[in-house]
Order: structure tokens, then C-alpha cells, then sequence
């Protein structure tokens, strides 16, 4: 059944990944002040590039490695109220790395969490949940590559992975700007933060 948000609606049945709490609240939160053009990498159903654009006049790309997302996104977004300001790519990040020659004021990504774990019998699941078509260092490396100079970066991620990727954001040049912790249920420890990061460093991250 398809979900209605305020302005558009979402279908995600050809998705592995199907529409969740991570990337409604990563939609929601973004900072999107300023930002002409934002790249959305793991679409999935096209959900953030949707409330992206519900949010701000920007232009924004989506890419996503699994071709039936790529097209479910850009089938979303066509039915959207913003069909012209969206498009969608069915690519790898590393090959769009490679292709790329345009720069962005807002890299998004809801990445692939997991780097350890095990894997689950669905590939495609696999590759939505698990970080090898998409390493983390990978994603670091697109921030660093895809921004404009005062370009920034938005991501969610369990607590733990965080850490391992704020490393590699600031061997790339980046820093934690902001960052909102979410808890699963009220009382409960946190188990996923959303940060911001930017190229200039600042003494603490502004918590929320």
C-alpha cells in the first residue's frame, strides 16, 4: 500500500528497503537553507530526495545501485508535484564518483549500516542493509569529491558506526556540525545519530 506524506505519496513494493523511520527522520531533519542542488545517494523509493524537495526550491539527483529503486524513485517522483526538479540515476556510487561533473550544496545518505554483521539470504536486502556495494569510506570519499566548498553532508547511523565514520569524514575534511540522537522509544538509550558535518571545524557540534 502506497504512503501518503502531506504533498506526494510513496509506493516501495519493488524495493528491498522499504520506507522507515531512519529516512522520514533524516527528510525531516536536513538542513536545507541555501542548498541549490542536493544529491541523495541510496534513494531507495525516493522517499528523501521527495521531502527534500517538498522542503526547498532545490534541484536534486537521486542514484541508487539496484535498478528496480532507480525506478520506482523516479516513477515516484514523476507522479510528485515536483516531476522537474527530480531525477533519478541508476548507478553505483563509485562509478557516479568517476562520472560526475557536478557539485552539489548537500550530499544526503541514508548509507548501508552494516559492516560486520550477517548477512541475510536476500542480496538485495543485503546490499540495502550492508556497507560493501556502498563502503563507508566510499561515501566519505563522494562527500569530499561531490560538495561545493561550503557544501554539506547530512547522514544517519547507528551510534556505534558513527564514530567509525566520523573518522573517515575528517581524513576527508570534514566535521561534525550538528547531530541529533534518536532513541527508539522514550527512556531508552540511544541507538541512531544524525550529523551534519562540514568542511570547518567547530569546537563542539551543535546537539539537538
Amino acid at each position: 500500500m502506497p504512503f501518503q506524506f502531506k504533498q506526494f505519496t510513496i509506493s516501495d513494493d519493488n524495493c528491498s528497503m522499504k520506507v522507515g523511520v531512519d529516512a522520514v527522520l533524516l527528510g525531516a531533519w536536513c538542513n536545507v537553507d541555501g542548498a541549490a542542488r542536493i544529491l541523495d545517494i541510496g534513494t531507495g523509493s525516493g522517499l528523501i530526495a521527495l521531502m527534500l524537495a517538498q522542503r526547498s526550491p532545490a534541484t536534486i539527483h537521486a542514484i541508487d545501485i539496484e535498478q528496480m529503486a532507480a525506478a520506482q524513485a523516479s516513477w515516484n517522483a514523476l507522479g510528485s508535484p515536483w516531476p522537474g526538479r527530480i531525477s533519478v540515476e541508476n548507478i553505483s556510487l563509485q562509478q557516479y564518483i568517476l562520472t560526475c561533473n557536478e557539485y552539489y550544496d548537500l550530499v544526503v545518505c541514508n548509507p548501508p549500516f552494516f559492516n560486520n554483521s550477517l548477512l541475510s539470504p536476500a542480496a538485495l536486502r543485503n546490499q540495502a542493509r550492508h556497507s560493501g556495494d556502498m563502503p563507508h569510506d566510499i561515501l566519505a570519499m563522494a562527500c569530499a569529491h561531490l560538495t561545493t566548498p561550503g557544501g554539506k553532508c547530512c547522514v544517519i547511523l547507528p551510534v556505534p558506526e558513527s564514530a567509525l565514520f566520523e573518522q573517515l569524514m575528517r581524513a576527508e575534511g570534514f566535521y561534525p556540525a550538528q547531530l541529533m540522537l534518536v532513541s527508539p522509544k522514550p527512556g531508552k538509550k540511544a541507538n541512531r545519530v544524525m550529523i551534519q558535518y562540514e568542511r570547518n571545524p567547530v569546537q563542539e557540534p551543535r546537539h539537538e
